[in-house]
Formats: structure tokens, C-alpha cells, sequence
């Protein structure tokens, strides 16, 4: 029994020693008013920039709301009817809303016609897709 004690005793003064040095070793923190306010500082500017970078896709959003199916239908053999001079037509494939049931071939934005000006758009050459490049 004395052997126990002698133990826990030591144990508890062991301990303690541990616990003081712990606390004496650990450094503090001071918080000052300056250092509060120079991180709410920081903290606002993070807001604002935020802030503005959801305004720009929540703009964006508003210009692509929705979108649609498309697939490629047609070859040379049939599709779609083209002519060049009114008299002489041949068949072709093109780009048309999906039906119903069929495979999408791609989703495109719809985009607001008041969100495309001018500035926005280019013209665009024809480009011919052979039959062997189709998907």
C-alpha cells in the first residue's frame, strides 16, 4: 500500500511539473483594437471583391438561362433539302433541334438577344464536315 502511494505521488508531482512547463511554454496572443480592426479591414475588402464576382455571373446568368439539345441529321444521301441556285438541290445534313426519343448530339446556350451586341459577334465561314469526321 505504501508502494502505491509513493507512486501516485509521484505520478501527481511528475504530472504537475509536465503541466507548468506546458503553460509556461505556450506563447499568447494579444488582441488589440488595432489588430481587430485591421483584420475587419481585410475581411470587407474580401466581401466586396466577392460581391462583385457574384453581380458578374449572376449577369451572365441572365444572359444564359436555358439550353438546347441539338443533333446533326442528314447526309448525301438524305436530310435536309439545299440549293445553291433555286434549280438543282441536294440533299445535306444539318443542325436541328433534337427530336423526340433521338440521341443529343450537344446542348447550346440560349442566349438573350439584349446581352449580344455588335461588339460581340463575328462572321463566320463555312465550314464542310465530311462524312468520316461526324461523330
Amino acid at each position: 500500500m505504501k508502494r502505491l502511494s509513493i507512486i501516485v505521488a509521484a505520478v501527481a508531482v511528475f504530472g504537475g511539473a509536465y503541466a507548468v512547463s506546458a503553460l509556461a511554454s505556450h506563447t499568447t496572443t494579444t488582441v488589440t483594437p488595432a489588430k481587430i480592426e485591421k483584420q475587419v479591414k481585410k475581411l470587407q475588402r474580401t466581401v466586396s471583391k466577392l460581391k462583385a464576382k457574384v453581380s458578374a455571373i449572376q449577369g451572365r446568368l441572365g444572359c444564359e438561362g436555358k439550353v438546347l439539345p441539338i443533333s446533326d441529321y442528314g447526309d448525301d444521301t438524305f436530310g435536309y433539302s439545299f440549293t445553291n441556285d433555286g434549280t438543282n438541290y441536294i440533299f445535306t445534313s444539318a443542325l436541328d433541334i433534337t427530336g423526340s426519343g433521338d440521341s443529343v448530339g450537344a446542348w447550346i446556350p440560349v442566349v438573350n438577344s439584349a446581352c449580344v451586341g455588335s461588339a460581340h459577334t463575328s462572321k463566320l465561314s463555312a465550314v464542310r464536315i465530311l462524312p468520316s469526321e461526324r461523330h
